[in-house]
Protein backbone atom coordinates (compact mmCIF):
# COMPACT_ATOMS: atom_id res chain seq x y z
CA UNK A 1 0.00 0.00 0.00
CA UNK A 2 1.38 3.24 -0.89
CA UNK A 3 1.62 6.10 1.51
CA UNK A 4 0.30 9.63 1.66
CA UNK A 5 3.64 12.24 0.68
CA UNK A 6 3.17 16.06 1.45
CA UNK A 7 5.56 18.60 1.00
CA UNK A 8 5.39 21.19 2.97
CA UNK A 9 8.25 23.60 1.32
CA UNK A 10 11.01 22.82 -1.37
CA UNK A 11 12.77 20.75 0.89
CA UNK A 12 10.81 18.71 3.60
CA UNK A 13 8.92 15.75 2.27
CA UNK A 14 6.84 14.07 5.18
CA UNK A 15 4.94 10.39 5.07
CA UNK A 16 1.69 9.76 6.69
CA UNK A 17 2.19 7.07 8.64
CA UNK A 18 -0.97 7.61 10.92
CA UNK A 19 -4.49 9.61 11.28
CA UNK A 20 -6.28 10.27 14.37
CA UNK A 21 -9.94 11.77 13.86
CA UNK A 22 -11.47 14.12 16.73
CA UNK A 23 -13.82 16.74 16.87
CA UNK A 24 -13.63 19.16 14.20
CA UNK A 25 -10.42 18.48 12.58
CA UNK A 26 -7.83 15.58 12.10
CA UNK A 27 -4.15 14.80 13.56
CA UNK A 28 -1.68 13.20 10.65
CA UNK A 29 1.29 11.84 12.52
CA UNK A 30 4.17 12.55 9.54
CA UNK A 31 7.73 10.66 9.11
CA UNK A 32 10.26 12.67 7.74
CA UNK A 33 11.44 10.96 4.17
CA UNK A 34 13.44 13.61 2.78
CA UNK A 35 15.12 17.31 3.63
CA UNK A 36 18.25 15.70 5.34
CA UNK A 37 21.68 16.97 5.50
CA UNK A 38 21.22 20.58 4.96
CA UNK A 39 24.47 22.92 4.83
CA UNK A 40 23.29 24.59 8.38
CA UNK A 41 22.03 21.30 10.23
CA UNK A 42 26.18 20.56 12.28
CA UNK A 43 25.91 24.46 13.43
CA UNK A 44 22.00 24.30 14.85
CA UNK A 45 22.48 20.46 16.16
CA UNK A 46 25.36 22.22 18.16
CA UNK A 47 23.51 24.95 19.02
CA UNK A 48 20.34 22.97 20.25
CA UNK A 49 22.49 20.72 22.09
CA UNK A 50 23.51 23.89 24.06
CA UNK A 51 20.11 25.12 24.55
CA UNK A 52 17.25 22.72 24.50
CA UNK A 53 14.67 25.02 24.74
CA UNK A 54 15.73 25.62 20.80
CA UNK A 55 14.93 22.50 19.61
CA UNK A 56 10.84 23.10 19.15
CA UNK A 57 11.89 25.91 17.01
CA UNK A 58 13.73 23.69 14.73
CA UNK A 59 11.96 20.86 14.86
CA UNK A 60 10.33 21.16 11.89
CA UNK A 61 13.12 20.20 10.12
CA UNK A 62 15.28 18.39 12.58
CA UNK A 63 12.37 15.90 14.02
CA UNK A 64 12.24 12.61 12.13
CA UNK A 65 8.61 12.99 12.91
CA UNK A 66 6.13 15.84 13.37
CA UNK A 67 2.06 16.08 13.88
CA UNK A 68 -0.29 18.40 11.38
CA UNK A 69 -3.47 19.43 12.82
CA UNK A 70 -5.86 19.85 9.78
CA UNK A 71 -9.76 20.14 9.50
CA UNK A 72 -12.53 17.88 8.87
CA UNK A 73 -15.18 20.43 7.07
CA UNK A 74 -12.11 21.92 5.13
CA UNK A 75 -15.24 24.38 3.38
CA UNK A 76 -15.57 26.43 6.52
CA UNK A 77 -11.86 26.90 7.02
CA UNK A 78 -11.84 28.40 3.41
CA UNK A 79 -15.33 30.80 4.12
CA UNK A 80 -13.24 32.04 7.13
CA UNK A 81 -9.43 31.50 5.99
CA UNK A 82 -8.28 35.35 7.69
CA UNK A 83 -9.64 34.31 10.73
CA UNK A 84 -8.12 30.98 11.16
CA UNK A 85 -4.38 32.42 9.78
CA UNK A 86 -4.83 35.46 12.31
CA UNK A 87 -5.96 32.13 15.24
CA UNK A 88 -2.98 30.75 14.26
CA UNK A 89 -0.69 33.36 14.18
CA UNK A 90 -1.48 34.10 17.71
CA UNK A 91 -0.59 30.59 18.78
CA UNK A 92 2.66 30.61 16.47
CA UNK A 93 4.02 33.07 18.71
CA UNK A 94 3.29 31.60 22.33
CA UNK A 95 7.10 30.41 23.55
CA UNK A 96 5.74 29.59 27.10
CA UNK A 97 6.96 26.34 29.03
CA UNK A 98 4.56 23.36 29.00
CA UNK A 99 3.01 24.51 26.00
CA UNK A 100 2.88 22.63 22.89
CA UNK A 101 4.51 24.99 20.30
CA UNK A 102 3.03 25.51 16.74
CA UNK A 103 5.75 25.20 14.32
CA UNK A 104 4.46 26.60 10.61
CA UNK A 105 0.73 27.37 9.14
CA UNK A 106 0.62 26.20 5.44
CA UNK A 107 -2.08 26.17 3.14
CA UNK A 108 -1.57 23.33 0.69
CA UNK A 109 -3.81 22.84 -2.46
CA UNK A 110 -6.45 25.04 -0.14
CA UNK A 111 -5.87 22.87 2.94
CA UNK A 112 -4.79 24.25 6.07
CA UNK A 113 -2.05 22.16 8.17
CA UNK A 114 -1.01 23.55 11.53
CA UNK A 115 2.01 21.57 11.99
CA UNK A 116 3.83 20.80 15.75
CA UNK A 117 6.17 18.90 16.88
CA UNK A 118 5.07 15.10 17.67
CA UNK A 119 4.63 13.95 21.10
CA UNK A 120 4.42 10.54 22.14
CA UNK A 121 0.94 10.54 23.60
CA UNK A 122 -2.13 12.52 25.26
CA UNK A 123 -2.98 12.62 28.73
CA UNK A 124 -6.42 10.39 27.76
CA UNK A 125 -4.51 7.50 27.04
CA UNK A 126 -2.87 7.54 30.34
CA UNK A 127 -5.87 7.98 32.15
CA UNK A 128 -7.80 4.69 30.02
CA UNK A 129 -4.89 2.83 31.50
CA UNK A 130 -6.24 3.63 35.24
CA UNK A 131 -6.27 5.86 37.95
CA UNK A 132 -3.31 8.01 39.63
CA UNK A 133 -1.54 8.17 42.22
CA UNK A 134 -2.12 11.76 44.23
CA UNK A 135 1.61 12.57 44.31
CA UNK A 136 1.43 11.79 39.79
CA UNK A 137 -2.20 13.99 39.80
CA UNK A 138 -0.38 17.16 41.48
CA UNK A 139 2.64 16.50 39.10
CA UNK A 140 0.05 16.64 35.93
CA UNK A 141 -1.73 19.64 37.23
CA UNK A 142 0.66 21.87 38.29
CA UNK A 143 2.96 21.55 34.84
CA UNK A 144 -0.36 22.45 33.08
CA UNK A 145 -1.21 24.91 35.57
CA UNK A 146 2.38 26.52 34.51
CA UNK A 147 1.74 26.58 30.65
CA UNK A 148 -2.02 28.46 31.34
CA UNK A 149 -0.56 30.55 33.75
CA UNK A 150 2.45 32.20 31.86
CA UNK A 151 0.05 32.04 28.58
CA UNK A 152 -2.82 34.00 30.89
CA UNK A 153 -0.50 36.59 32.04
CA UNK A 154 1.70 37.14 28.56
CA UNK A 155 -1.36 37.40 26.16
CA UNK A 156 -4.33 37.28 27.84
CA UNK A 157 -5.56 33.92 26.15
CA UNK A 158 -7.78 31.29 28.17
CA UNK A 159 -7.44 28.16 26.43
CA UNK A 160 -11.88 27.73 26.35
CA UNK A 161 -10.97 23.89 25.32
CA UNK A 162 -9.20 22.20 28.07
CA UNK A 163 -9.23 18.65 28.15
CA UNK A 164 -6.93 15.19 28.72
CA UNK A 165 -7.07 15.25 24.48
CA UNK A 166 -5.07 18.73 24.83
CA UNK A 167 -2.66 17.79 27.52
CA UNK A 168 0.42 16.21 25.39
CA UNK A 169 3.07 14.09 26.58
CA UNK A 170 6.53 13.78 26.32
CA UNK A 171 7.90 10.54 27.24
CA UNK A 172 11.61 11.05 27.69
CA UNK A 173 14.22 9.11 29.47
CA UNK A 174 14.79 10.39 32.51
CA UNK A 175 11.20 12.36 33.10
CA UNK A 176 7.95 12.89 31.66
CA UNK A 177 7.08 16.74 30.65
CA UNK A 178 2.96 17.68 29.58
CA UNK A 179 2.35 19.95 27.25
CA UNK A 180 -0.49 21.87 26.57
CA UNK A 181 -2.09 22.00 22.68
CA UNK A 182 -4.37 23.52 20.70
CA UNK A 183 -4.23 27.14 21.77
CA UNK A 184 -4.93 28.76 18.13
CA UNK A 185 -7.94 26.84 17.78
CA UNK A 186 -9.69 26.92 21.26
CA UNK A 187 -9.42 30.87 21.67
CA UNK A 188 -11.76 33.03 19.73
CA UNK A 189 -11.13 36.24 21.41
CA UNK A 190 -13.44 39.40 21.11
CA UNK A 191 -10.16 41.54 20.84
CA UNK A 192 -8.27 39.53 18.56
CA UNK A 193 -11.15 39.30 16.00
CA UNK A 194 -11.21 40.91 12.77
CA UNK A 195 -13.00 44.62 12.52
CA UNK A 196 -15.75 43.30 9.96
CA UNK A 197 -16.99 40.01 12.61
CA UNK A 198 -20.05 42.31 14.26
CA UNK A 199 -19.52 41.54 18.21
CA UNK A 200 -23.51 40.30 17.79
CA UNK A 201 -22.53 37.67 15.63
CA UNK A 202 -19.68 36.50 17.76
CA UNK A 203 -21.46 34.18 19.61
CA UNK A 204 -23.27 31.74 17.25
CA UNK A 205 -19.29 32.01 15.25
CA UNK A 206 -17.76 31.19 18.14
CA UNK A 207 -20.10 27.88 19.14
CA UNK A 208 -19.70 27.11 15.06
CA UNK A 209 -15.81 26.95 15.07
CA UNK A 210 -15.08 25.41 18.85
CA UNK A 211 -18.57 23.77 19.74
CA UNK A 212 -17.85 26.08 22.77
CA UNK A 213 -15.44 23.53 24.09
CA UNK A 214 -15.65 20.05 25.82
CA UNK A 215 -19.19 19.36 27.59
CA UNK A 216 -18.09 17.46 30.50
CA UNK A 217 -15.18 20.03 31.10
CA UNK A 218 -17.41 23.19 30.53
CA UNK A 219 -18.05 25.39 33.55
CA UNK A 220 -22.12 26.38 33.99
CA UNK A 221 -21.79 30.12 32.74
CA UNK A 222 -20.76 29.13 29.11
CA UNK A 223 -23.74 27.65 28.41
CA UNK A 224 -25.78 31.41 29.91
CA UNK A 225 -22.84 33.83 28.76
CA UNK A 226 -20.54 33.67 26.21
CA UNK A 227 -17.60 35.64 27.26
CA UNK A 228 -14.67 33.75 28.64
CA UNK A 229 -12.78 34.06 31.69
CA UNK A 230 -9.69 32.25 32.94
CA UNK A 231 -11.92 30.32 35.73
CA UNK A 232 -13.49 28.19 32.97
CA UNK A 233 -9.91 26.93 32.22
CA UNK A 234 -9.62 26.70 36.13
CA UNK A 235 -12.79 24.57 36.01
CA UNK A 236 -11.75 22.51 33.66
CA UNK A 237 -8.71 21.58 35.65
CA UNK A 238 -11.00 20.68 38.67
CA UNK A 239 -12.70 18.31 36.55
CA UNK A 240 -9.19 16.58 35.17
CA UNK A 241 -8.16 16.23 38.65
CA UNK A 242 -11.46 14.64 39.47
CA UNK A 243 -10.74 12.43 36.89
CA UNK A 244 -7.40 10.98 37.56
CA UNK A 245 -7.91 10.29 40.59
CA UNK A 246 -11.19 8.84 40.24
CA UNK A 247 -10.81 7.58 36.97
CA UNK A 248 -13.62 9.24 35.48
CA UNK A 249 -16.32 12.28 35.53
CA UNK A 250 -18.27 13.25 38.48
CA UNK A 251 -21.73 12.68 36.19
CA UNK A 252 -24.55 10.51 36.58
CA UNK A 253 -23.95 8.23 33.11
CA UNK A 254 -27.53 6.80 33.07
CA UNK A 255 -29.82 6.99 29.89
CA UNK A 256 -31.95 10.09 30.39
CA UNK A 257 -29.62 12.31 32.39
CA UNK A 258 -28.12 14.65 29.49
CA UNK A 259 -25.23 15.95 30.86
CA UNK A 260 -25.93 19.94 29.96
CA UNK A 261 -28.64 19.43 32.64
CA UNK A 262 -26.40 18.18 35.15
CA UNK A 263 -23.72 20.71 34.29
CA UNK A 264 -26.95 24.34 34.46
CA UNK A 265 -28.33 22.42 37.47
CA UNK A 266 -25.04 22.02 39.08
CA UNK A 267 -25.80 18.25 39.89
CA UNK A 268 -22.28 17.28 38.73
CA UNK A 269 -20.90 19.40 42.18
CA UNK A 270 -22.55 17.88 44.52
CA UNK A 271 -21.71 14.27 42.43
CA UNK A 272 -18.20 15.12 43.23
CA UNK A 273 -18.71 15.86 46.67
CA UNK A 274 -19.93 13.21 47.48
CA UNK A 275 -17.68 10.70 45.58
CA UNK A 276 -14.71 12.58 46.87
CA UNK A 277 -15.87 12.01 50.74
CA UNK A 278 -16.89 8.46 49.58
CA UNK A 279 -13.23 7.58 48.47
CA UNK A 280 -11.96 9.01 51.70
CA UNK A 281 -9.52 11.70 49.43
CA UNK A 282 -7.83 14.06 52.02
CA UNK A 283 -10.28 16.67 52.81
CA UNK A 284 -7.12 19.34 51.62
CA UNK A 285 -7.54 17.61 48.20
CA UNK A 286 -11.36 17.71 48.41
CA UNK A 287 -11.34 21.59 49.03
CA UNK A 288 -9.23 21.84 45.99
CA UNK A 289 -11.20 20.52 43.22
CA UNK A 290 -14.58 21.62 44.64
CA UNK A 291 -13.13 25.06 44.67
CA UNK A 292 -12.19 24.86 40.98
CA UNK A 293 -15.56 23.61 39.87
CA UNK A 294 -17.66 25.52 42.03
CA UNK A 295 -20.71 26.34 39.97
CA UNK A 296 -20.38 30.10 40.81
CA UNK A 297 -17.31 31.73 39.07
CA UNK A 298 -16.67 33.98 41.30
CA UNK A 299 -15.79 31.39 43.84
CA UNK A 300 -13.50 29.42 42.28
CA UNK A 301 -9.68 30.14 42.41
CA UNK A 302 -9.42 33.48 40.44
CA UNK A 303 -5.27 33.40 40.07
CA UNK A 304 -3.05 29.99 39.52
CA UNK A 305 -0.44 31.27 42.31
CA UNK A 306 -3.07 30.14 44.73
CA UNK A 307 -4.42 27.33 42.91
CA UNK A 308 -0.85 25.53 43.01
CA UNK A 309 -0.17 26.83 46.28
CA UNK A 310 -2.96 24.75 47.67
CA UNK A 311 -2.02 21.82 45.39
CA UNK A 312 1.28 21.63 46.87
CA UNK A 313 -0.04 21.38 50.43
CA UNK A 314 -2.46 18.24 49.10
Amino acid sequence: MIKEKIKFDDFHEYEVADVKEGGMGRVLILNRVSGTGTSTEPFLEALMKNNPRLADKYSLIYREKVAAKTFKDNAFVQRNKALFERELNIWINIDVINTAKLLKIVFIQDRLYALMPFYNGNLREEIEQGRFAISEAKFILINVIRGLCETFEKHGIVHQDLKPENILIDFEKDHTRFFVSDWGIANLQRRYCPDVLLKDSLPSFVDTMTGLGTLPYMSPERFIDYSTHMTADVFSLGMIFFELLLGHLPYDFSPGKPLISQIIDHDYFYIADHLLQRHNLDEKIRSVILKCIHPDMSKRYTDYENLVFDIYKC
